[in-house]
Protein backbone atom coordinates (compact mmCIF):
# COMPACT_ATOMS: atom_id res chain seq x y z
CA UNK A 1 0.00 0.00 0.00
CA UNK A 2 1.56 3.37 -1.01
CA UNK A 3 2.07 6.09 1.57
CA UNK A 4 -1.01 8.29 1.91
CA UNK A 5 -0.30 11.68 0.40
CA UNK A 6 -3.81 12.30 -0.92
CA UNK A 7 -7.23 12.27 0.69
CA UNK A 8 -10.45 11.65 -1.33
CA UNK A 9 -14.15 11.53 -0.62
CA UNK A 10 -17.41 11.51 -2.58
CA UNK A 11 -19.94 14.24 -2.12
CA UNK A 12 -22.65 11.53 -1.89
CA UNK A 13 -21.76 8.50 0.16
CA UNK A 14 -24.64 6.18 -0.92
CA UNK A 15 -25.74 6.32 -4.55
CA UNK A 16 -28.41 4.45 -6.54
CA UNK A 17 -27.64 3.79 -10.19
CA UNK A 18 -30.08 2.61 -12.86
CA UNK A 19 -29.01 0.22 -15.63
CA UNK A 20 -29.06 1.95 -18.98
CA UNK A 21 -28.66 5.46 -17.52
CA UNK A 22 -25.64 7.52 -16.44
CA UNK A 23 -25.07 8.77 -12.88
CA UNK A 24 -22.33 11.38 -12.21
CA UNK A 25 -20.60 11.40 -8.82
CA UNK A 26 -18.39 14.28 -7.57
CA UNK A 27 -15.04 13.14 -6.15
CA UNK A 28 -12.93 15.56 -4.05
CA UNK A 29 -9.12 14.98 -4.22
CA UNK A 30 -6.88 16.71 -1.59
CA UNK A 31 -3.04 16.71 -1.79
CA UNK A 32 -1.87 16.48 1.85
CA UNK A 33 1.80 16.22 0.86
CA UNK A 34 4.40 18.96 0.79
CA UNK A 35 4.96 18.90 -2.97
CA UNK A 36 2.80 19.31 -6.05
CA UNK A 37 1.86 15.87 -7.41
CA UNK A 38 0.19 14.50 -10.52
CA UNK A 39 -2.17 11.61 -9.74
CA UNK A 40 -3.59 8.94 -12.02
CA UNK A 41 -7.08 7.85 -10.98
CA UNK A 42 -8.45 4.30 -11.51
CA UNK A 43 -11.52 2.29 -10.47
CA UNK A 44 -11.60 -1.16 -8.88
CA UNK A 45 -14.46 -3.48 -8.05
CA UNK A 46 -17.52 -4.84 -9.90
CA UNK A 47 -18.56 -1.41 -11.29
CA UNK A 48 -15.12 -0.82 -12.89
CA UNK A 49 -16.28 -1.68 -16.48
CA UNK A 50 -19.22 0.73 -16.11
CA UNK A 51 -17.21 3.70 -14.75
CA UNK A 52 -15.40 6.61 -16.44
CA UNK A 53 -13.39 9.31 -14.58
CA UNK A 54 -13.14 12.76 -16.14
CA UNK A 55 -10.29 13.63 -16.04
CA UNK A 56 -8.41 10.44 -15.30
CA UNK A 57 -5.18 12.34 -14.50
CA UNK A 58 -5.04 15.47 -12.31
CA UNK A 59 -2.26 17.67 -10.87
CA UNK A 60 -2.89 18.99 -7.35
CA UNK A 61 -0.74 21.58 -5.60
CA UNK A 62 0.54 20.80 -2.13
CA UNK A 63 -2.12 21.51 0.46
CA UNK A 64 -4.85 22.15 -2.16
CA UNK A 65 -7.76 20.13 -3.59
CA UNK A 66 -9.46 19.44 -6.90
CA UNK A 67 -12.74 17.89 -8.06
CA UNK A 68 -13.30 15.20 -10.72
CA UNK A 69 -16.49 13.65 -12.14
CA UNK A 70 -17.00 9.91 -11.88
CA UNK A 71 -19.57 8.70 -14.44
CA UNK A 72 -21.27 5.37 -13.64
CA UNK A 73 -23.38 3.77 -16.41
CA UNK A 74 -24.44 0.16 -15.65
CA UNK A 75 -25.47 -1.69 -18.85
CA UNK A 76 -29.14 -2.61 -19.21
CA UNK A 77 -28.48 -6.35 -19.30
CA UNK A 78 -29.84 -9.29 -17.31
CA UNK A 79 -26.27 -9.91 -16.09
CA UNK A 80 -26.26 -6.54 -14.27
CA UNK A 81 -27.59 -7.89 -10.99
CA UNK A 82 -29.77 -5.68 -8.85
CA UNK A 83 -28.63 -4.86 -5.32
CA UNK A 84 -25.73 -3.26 -3.42
CA UNK A 85 -22.10 -3.25 -4.53
CA UNK A 86 -18.91 -1.32 -3.63
CA UNK A 87 -16.79 0.81 -5.95
CA UNK A 88 -13.21 1.82 -5.06
CA UNK A 89 -11.34 4.76 -6.64
CA UNK A 90 -7.54 4.85 -6.29
CA UNK A 91 -5.10 7.75 -6.86
CA UNK A 92 -1.41 6.91 -7.53
CA UNK A 93 1.28 9.51 -8.06
CA UNK A 94 2.78 9.30 -11.55
CA UNK A 95 6.38 9.94 -10.46
CA UNK A 96 6.28 7.87 -7.25
CA UNK A 97 4.19 4.76 -7.13
CA UNK A 98 4.60 4.64 -3.36
CA UNK A 99 2.47 7.74 -2.91
CA UNK A 100 -1.34 7.71 -3.24
CA UNK A 101 -4.66 6.97 -1.59
CA UNK A 102 -8.11 5.43 -2.19
CA UNK A 103 -11.79 5.86 -1.34
CA UNK A 104 -14.83 3.56 -1.52
CA UNK A 105 -18.49 4.28 -2.14
CA UNK A 106 -21.58 2.07 -1.87
CA UNK A 107 -23.66 1.75 -5.04
CA UNK A 108 -27.16 0.31 -5.24
CA UNK A 109 -28.12 -1.07 -8.67
CA UNK A 110 -31.83 -0.47 -9.24
CA UNK A 111 -34.04 -3.39 -10.30
CA UNK A 112 -35.12 -3.54 -13.96
CA UNK A 113 -38.39 -5.20 -14.89
CA UNK A 114 -38.43 -6.08 -18.57
CA UNK A 115 -40.57 -9.09 -19.59
CA UNK A 116 -41.45 -9.95 -23.20
CA UNK A 117 -44.37 -12.22 -24.11
CA UNK A 118 -44.42 -13.50 -27.71
CA UNK A 119 -47.04 -15.73 -29.35
CA UNK A 120 -45.30 -18.15 -31.70
CA UNK A 121 -48.53 -18.68 -33.74
CA UNK A 122 -50.45 -15.39 -33.65
CA UNK A 123 -53.40 -16.87 -35.59
CA UNK A 124 -54.79 -20.39 -35.99
CA UNK A 125 -57.73 -21.83 -37.93
CA UNK A 126 -59.96 -24.37 -36.19
CA UNK A 127 -63.59 -25.29 -35.70
CA UNK A 128 -63.49 -24.89 -31.92
CA UNK A 129 -60.15 -25.63 -30.17
CA UNK A 130 -56.50 -24.74 -30.87
CA UNK A 131 -53.24 -24.86 -28.92
CA UNK A 132 -51.13 -21.68 -28.95
CA UNK A 133 -47.47 -21.67 -27.88
CA UNK A 134 -45.78 -18.58 -26.47
CA UNK A 135 -42.48 -17.58 -24.89
CA UNK A 136 -41.99 -15.45 -21.77
CA UNK A 137 -38.55 -13.81 -21.82
CA UNK A 138 -37.04 -12.00 -18.82
CA UNK A 139 -34.75 -9.21 -20.02
CA UNK A 140 -34.66 -7.56 -16.60
CA UNK A 141 -32.16 -8.11 -13.79
CA UNK A 142 -34.54 -9.59 -11.17
CA UNK A 143 -36.55 -12.79 -11.04
CA UNK A 144 -39.96 -12.65 -12.78
CA UNK A 145 -42.94 -14.58 -11.36
CA UNK A 146 -45.99 -14.22 -13.59
CA UNK A 147 -49.51 -15.65 -13.78
CA UNK A 148 -50.95 -16.23 -17.25
CA UNK A 149 -54.35 -14.86 -18.22
CA UNK A 150 -56.44 -14.66 -21.43
CA UNK A 151 -58.33 -11.42 -22.07
CA UNK A 152 -61.39 -11.61 -24.37
CA UNK A 153 -63.81 -8.69 -23.92
CA UNK A 154 -66.46 -10.47 -26.03
CA UNK A 155 -66.52 -13.50 -23.72
CA UNK A 156 -66.48 -15.96 -26.64
CA UNK A 157 -63.16 -17.62 -25.76
CA UNK A 158 -61.69 -19.49 -22.81
CA UNK A 159 -58.15 -20.80 -22.22
CA UNK A 160 -56.22 -23.27 -20.07
CA UNK A 161 -52.51 -22.47 -19.57
CA UNK A 162 -49.77 -25.03 -18.98
CA UNK A 163 -48.20 -23.99 -16.65
CA UNK A 164 -50.67 -21.44 -15.27
CA UNK A 165 -47.87 -19.55 -13.43
CA UNK A 166 -44.30 -19.09 -14.70
CA UNK A 167 -41.06 -18.15 -12.92
CA UNK A 168 -38.23 -16.86 -15.14
CA UNK A 169 -34.70 -15.93 -14.03
CA UNK A 170 -32.92 -12.90 -15.56
CA UNK A 171 -31.81 -13.63 -19.11
CA UNK A 172 -33.90 -16.81 -19.35
CA UNK A 173 -36.95 -17.78 -21.47
CA UNK A 174 -39.84 -20.13 -20.64
CA UNK A 175 -42.31 -21.83 -22.99
CA UNK A 176 -46.03 -21.68 -22.16
CA UNK A 177 -48.90 -23.47 -23.95
CA UNK A 178 -52.48 -22.22 -23.99
CA UNK A 179 -55.38 -24.40 -25.15
CA UNK A 180 -57.89 -21.86 -26.44
CA UNK A 181 -61.47 -22.91 -27.16
CA UNK A 182 -64.58 -21.18 -28.43
CA UNK A 183 -67.68 -21.38 -26.25
CA UNK A 184 -69.88 -22.63 -29.11
CA UNK A 185 -69.74 -23.95 -32.66
CA UNK A 186 -70.07 -21.51 -35.55
CA UNK A 187 -73.01 -22.37 -37.79
CA UNK A 188 -72.66 -19.67 -40.41
CA UNK A 189 -71.26 -20.50 -43.83
CA UNK A 190 -68.22 -18.21 -43.60
CA UNK A 191 -65.50 -18.34 -40.95
CA UNK A 192 -65.13 -15.65 -38.26
CA UNK A 193 -62.10 -14.16 -36.50
CA UNK A 194 -62.05 -13.99 -32.69
CA UNK A 195 -59.26 -11.66 -31.42
CA UNK A 196 -57.83 -12.05 -27.92
CA UNK A 197 -54.92 -10.92 -25.75
CA UNK A 198 -52.64 -12.94 -23.47
CA UNK A 199 -51.15 -11.29 -20.38
CA UNK A 200 -48.36 -12.33 -18.01
CA UNK A 201 -49.28 -10.58 -14.75
CA UNK A 202 -47.02 -9.84 -11.76
CA UNK A 203 -48.24 -7.94 -8.75
CA UNK A 204 -47.22 -4.32 -8.75
CA UNK A 205 -45.88 -4.40 -12.31
CA UNK A 206 -47.22 -3.67 -15.76
CA UNK A 207 -48.24 -6.99 -17.38
CA UNK A 208 -46.41 -8.31 -20.42
CA UNK A 209 -48.91 -8.87 -23.23
CA UNK A 210 -49.28 -10.05 -26.83
CA UNK A 211 -52.27 -10.31 -29.19
CA UNK A 212 -53.56 -13.28 -31.18
CA UNK A 213 -56.65 -14.45 -32.99
CA UNK A 214 -58.58 -17.67 -33.43
CA UNK A 215 -60.16 -18.06 -36.87
CA UNK A 216 -63.24 -20.21 -36.22
CA UNK A 217 -64.32 -22.32 -39.18
CA UNK A 218 -67.96 -23.28 -39.81
CA UNK A 219 -69.22 -26.41 -38.06
CA UNK A 220 -69.62 -27.99 -41.51
CA UNK A 221 -66.92 -27.76 -44.20
CA UNK A 222 -67.30 -24.89 -46.64
CA UNK A 223 -67.16 -27.27 -49.64
CA UNK A 224 -69.65 -29.76 -48.21
CA UNK A 225 -72.37 -28.48 -50.56
CA UNK A 226 -70.08 -28.99 -53.54
CA UNK A 227 -69.26 -32.52 -52.40
CA UNK A 228 -72.93 -33.37 -51.98
CA UNK A 229 -73.65 -31.94 -55.42
CA UNK A 230 -70.91 -34.12 -56.90
CA UNK A 231 -72.39 -37.20 -55.22
CA UNK A 232 -75.84 -36.31 -56.56
CA UNK A 233 -74.45 -35.84 -60.07
CA UNK A 234 -72.70 -39.21 -59.94
CA UNK A 235 -75.87 -40.86 -58.66
CA UNK A 236 -77.87 -39.18 -61.46
CA UNK A 237 -75.38 -40.45 -64.04
CA UNK A 238 -75.59 -43.97 -62.66
CA UNK A 239 -79.41 -43.90 -62.72
CA UNK A 240 -79.40 -42.42 -66.21
CA UNK A 241 -77.07 -45.16 -67.38
CA UNK A 242 -79.32 -47.80 -65.84
CA UNK A 243 -82.64 -46.51 -67.14
CA UNK A 244 -81.34 -45.10 -70.41
CA UNK A 245 -78.78 -47.71 -71.50
CA UNK A 246 -78.46 -50.86 -69.43
CA UNK A 247 -82.13 -51.60 -68.69
CA UNK A 248 -83.33 -51.01 -72.30
CA UNK A 249 -80.50 -53.22 -73.55
CA UNK A 250 -81.55 -56.03 -71.18
CA UNK A 251 -85.22 -55.66 -72.26
CA UNK A 252 -84.26 -55.77 -75.95
CA UNK A 253 -82.14 -58.88 -75.43
CA UNK A 254 -85.04 -60.58 -73.61
CA UNK A 255 -87.49 -59.69 -76.40
CA UNK A 256 -85.09 -61.06 -79.02
CA UNK A 257 -84.74 -64.30 -77.07
CA UNK A 258 -88.55 -64.70 -76.87
CA UNK A 259 -89.02 -64.07 -80.59
CA UNK A 260 -86.37 -66.64 -81.45
CA UNK A 261 -88.31 -69.32 -79.56
CA UNK A 262 -91.75 -68.78 -81.34
CA UNK A 263 -92.33 -71.67 -83.96
CA UNK A 264 -93.49 -71.08 -87.56
CA UNK A 265 -96.88 -72.99 -88.15
CA UNK A 266 -98.36 -73.34 -91.72
CA UNK A 267 -102.18 -73.64 -92.02
CA UNK A 268 -104.51 -75.06 -94.81
CA UNK A 269 -108.20 -74.58 -95.56
CA UNK A 270 -110.40 -77.42 -96.98
CA UNK A 271 -113.98 -76.98 -98.36
CA UNK A 272 -116.35 -79.92 -98.82
CA UNK A 273 -119.09 -79.32 -101.40
CA UNK A 274 -121.95 -81.67 -102.38
CA UNK A 275 -121.91 -83.20 -105.91
CA UNK A 276 -125.46 -83.39 -107.45
CA UNK A 277 -126.21 -85.97 -110.24
CA UNK A 278 -129.58 -86.13 -112.08
CA UNK A 279 -130.63 -89.36 -113.91
CA UNK A 280 -133.51 -89.40 -116.44
CA UNK A 281 -136.07 -92.10 -115.77
CA UNK A 282 -139.47 -93.05 -116.87
CA UNK A 283 -142.19 -90.52 -116.53
CA UNK A 284 -143.24 -90.08 -112.95
CA UNK A 285 -140.09 -91.56 -111.61
CA UNK A 286 -138.37 -89.81 -108.66
CA UNK A 287 -134.93 -88.42 -109.31
CA UNK A 288 -132.11 -89.47 -107.06
CA UNK A 289 -129.46 -87.25 -105.59
CA UNK A 290 -126.05 -88.44 -104.38
CA UNK A 291 -123.40 -86.41 -102.48
CA UNK A 292 -119.66 -86.99 -102.24
CA UNK A 293 -116.91 -85.00 -100.60
CA UNK A 294 -114.98 -82.98 -103.08
CA UNK A 295 -111.82 -81.03 -102.35
CA UNK A 296 -112.38 -77.58 -103.79
CA UNK A 297 -109.40 -75.65 -102.28
CA UNK A 298 -106.15 -77.05 -100.96
CA UNK A 299 -104.01 -73.92 -101.14
CA UNK A 300 -101.99 -73.58 -97.92
CA UNK A 301 -102.34 -70.37 -95.86
CA UNK A 302 -99.53 -67.93 -95.92
CA UNK A 303 -96.62 -68.96 -93.69
CA UNK A 304 -95.93 -66.71 -90.68
CA UNK A 305 -92.60 -65.03 -91.16
CA UNK A 306 -90.21 -64.13 -88.28
CA UNK A 307 -89.48 -60.39 -87.98
CA UNK A 308 -85.74 -59.95 -88.16
CA UNK A 309 -84.09 -58.71 -84.97
CA UNK A 310 -83.12 -55.05 -84.66
CA UNK A 311 -79.76 -54.12 -85.98
CA UNK A 312 -76.95 -54.85 -83.56
CA UNK A 313 -76.61 -51.84 -81.15
CA UNK A 314 -73.67 -53.04 -79.06
CA UNK A 315 -73.51 -53.43 -75.29
CA UNK A 316 -73.62 -50.29 -73.13
CA UNK A 317 -70.43 -49.52 -71.17
CA UNK A 318 -69.98 -47.18 -68.20
CA UNK A 319 -66.43 -47.30 -66.83
CA UNK A 320 -65.11 -45.11 -63.99
CA UNK A 321 -61.36 -44.48 -63.50
CA UNK A 322 -60.34 -42.99 -60.12
CA UNK A 323 -56.93 -41.67 -59.00
CA UNK A 324 -55.66 -40.64 -55.52
CA UNK A 325 -52.25 -38.94 -55.56
CA UNK A 326 -50.09 -36.96 -53.11
CA UNK A 327 -49.20 -33.27 -53.80
CA UNK A 328 -46.42 -32.77 -56.33
CA UNK A 329 -46.83 -36.27 -57.82
CA UNK A 330 -48.60 -37.88 -60.83
CA UNK A 331 -50.67 -41.08 -60.80
CA UNK A 332 -52.55 -42.96 -63.59
CA UNK A 333 -55.44 -45.41 -63.92
CA UNK A 334 -56.26 -47.30 -67.12
CA UNK A 335 -58.94 -49.38 -68.84
CA UNK A 336 -57.96 -52.01 -71.44
CA UNK A 337 -60.51 -52.74 -74.19
CA UNK A 338 -61.10 -56.53 -74.37
CA UNK A 339 -59.55 -58.28 -77.37
CA UNK A 340 -61.90 -58.92 -80.26
CA UNK A 341 -64.10 -55.90 -79.47
CA UNK A 342 -64.43 -52.25 -80.52
CA UNK A 343 -65.26 -49.54 -77.98
CA UNK A 344 -67.00 -46.34 -79.08
CA UNK A 345 -66.83 -43.65 -76.37
CA UNK A 346 -69.62 -41.06 -76.59
CA UNK A 347 -69.35 -39.17 -73.27
CA UNK A 348 -66.58 -38.31 -70.79
CA UNK A 349 -67.29 -36.70 -67.39
CA UNK A 350 -64.41 -35.40 -65.20
CA UNK A 351 -65.21 -35.21 -61.47
CA UNK A 352 -63.23 -33.17 -58.90
CA UNK A 353 -65.44 -33.29 -55.75
CA UNK A 354 -62.86 -31.82 -53.33
CA UNK A 355 -61.87 -28.83 -55.51
CA UNK A 356 -58.25 -30.04 -55.68
CA UNK A 357 -55.74 -28.10 -57.79
CA UNK A 358 -53.65 -29.54 -60.59
CA UNK A 359 -54.11 -31.01 -64.08
CA UNK A 360 -55.59 -34.18 -65.59
CA UNK A 361 -55.53 -35.87 -69.01
CA UNK A 362 -57.14 -38.77 -70.91
CA UNK A 363 -54.99 -40.65 -73.43
CA UNK A 364 -55.34 -43.55 -75.84
CA UNK A 365 -52.18 -45.52 -75.22
CA UNK A 366 -49.55 -42.71 -75.53
CA UNK A 367 -51.79 -40.35 -77.53
CA UNK A 368 -53.29 -37.58 -75.36
CA UNK A 369 -56.97 -37.03 -76.25
CA UNK A 370 -58.16 -34.58 -73.58
CA UNK A 371 -56.47 -32.34 -70.98
CA UNK A 372 -58.02 -30.39 -68.11
CA UNK A 373 -56.89 -27.83 -65.53
CA UNK A 374 -58.92 -29.00 -62.53
CA UNK A 375 -58.49 -25.86 -60.34
CA UNK A 376 -61.91 -24.84 -58.91
CA UNK A 377 -63.70 -27.38 -61.16
CA UNK A 378 -66.31 -29.73 -59.72
CA UNK A 379 -67.76 -31.44 -62.82
CA UNK A 380 -66.59 -31.24 -66.47
CA UNK A 381 -68.85 -33.17 -68.93
CA UNK A 382 -67.66 -33.73 -72.51
CA UNK A 383 -69.90 -35.23 -75.25
CA UNK A 384 -68.67 -36.31 -78.70
CA UNK A 385 -70.65 -35.89 -81.93
CA UNK A 386 -68.44 -38.56 -83.47
CA UNK A 387 -67.60 -41.30 -80.95
CA UNK A 388 -64.00 -42.10 -80.14
CA UNK A 389 -63.18 -45.61 -81.38
CA UNK A 390 -60.80 -47.69 -79.28
CA UNK A 391 -59.68 -51.03 -80.74
CA UNK A 392 -59.45 -54.23 -78.72
CA UNK A 393 -56.18 -54.48 -76.82
CA UNK A 394 -55.75 -50.69 -76.66
CA UNK A 395 -56.14 -48.84 -73.36
CA UNK A 396 -57.57 -45.57 -72.11
CA UNK A 397 -55.23 -43.94 -69.56
CA UNK A 398 -56.47 -41.34 -67.03
CA UNK A 399 -53.61 -39.30 -65.50
CA UNK A 400 -53.80 -36.87 -62.52
CA UNK A 401 -51.07 -34.43 -61.36
CA UNK A 402 -51.72 -32.98 -57.87
CA UNK A 403 -50.77 -29.33 -57.36
CA UNK A 404 -52.51 -28.71 -54.02
CA UNK A 405 -55.07 -30.54 -51.90
CA UNK A 406 -58.55 -28.99 -51.64
CA UNK A 407 -59.98 -27.76 -48.32
CA UNK A 408 -62.42 -30.64 -47.72
CA UNK A 409 -59.65 -33.23 -48.30
CA UNK A 410 -56.98 -31.65 -46.10
CA UNK A 411 -57.24 -34.53 -43.61
CA UNK A 412 -56.44 -37.19 -46.25
CA UNK A 413 -53.54 -35.22 -47.71
CA UNK A 414 -54.15 -36.42 -51.30
CA UNK A 415 -55.83 -35.16 -54.44
CA UNK A 416 -58.73 -37.31 -55.64
CA UNK A 417 -60.36 -37.09 -59.07
CA UNK A 418 -62.10 -39.50 -61.45
CA UNK A 419 -63.34 -39.75 -65.00
CA UNK A 420 -66.53 -41.55 -66.12
CA UNK A 421 -66.39 -43.10 -69.61
CA UNK A 422 -69.72 -43.85 -71.31
CA UNK A 423 -70.28 -45.56 -74.65
CA UNK A 424 -70.98 -48.91 -76.36
CA UNK A 425 -68.79 -51.92 -77.05
CA UNK A 426 -69.19 -54.00 -80.25
CA UNK A 427 -67.71 -57.19 -81.61
CA UNK A 428 -64.72 -56.34 -83.77
CA UNK A 429 -65.66 -56.26 -87.49
CA UNK A 430 -64.50 -59.21 -89.55
CA UNK A 431 -61.25 -58.65 -91.38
Amino acid sequence: MPAVTVQMWFVDSDVEVTPGSTTVLQLIVVNVGEETETFRLSVAGLPAPWTTIQPATITVLAGSQDQVDVEVRPPRLPSTAAGSTVMTVRAIAEDRADLGGEVTVALTVAPVQDRRLTLLQPAQRTRRRATFEMTLENRGNIHASCRMRLVDPSGRLEADFHPPAVGVDPGQTSLVRARVRANAHWWERRSRTLPFRVEAEQQGMTPATDAGSLVQLPAFPEHLLGGLLAVLVIAALVLASWFGIIRPAIRDAADDAVRDRVPTTPSTATTVAPLVTSAGGPSGSTPTTSTAPTVTDATPAPTATTVPAAAEQGAALAQRLNVDVAPGQTQTANYVVPAGTLLRVTDVVLQNPDFDKGSASLARNDQVLLTWGIDNMLLVPTAFVTPLEIQGGEQLVFSLTCGAVGGSASQTGTCSASVLLSGRIFPAPAA
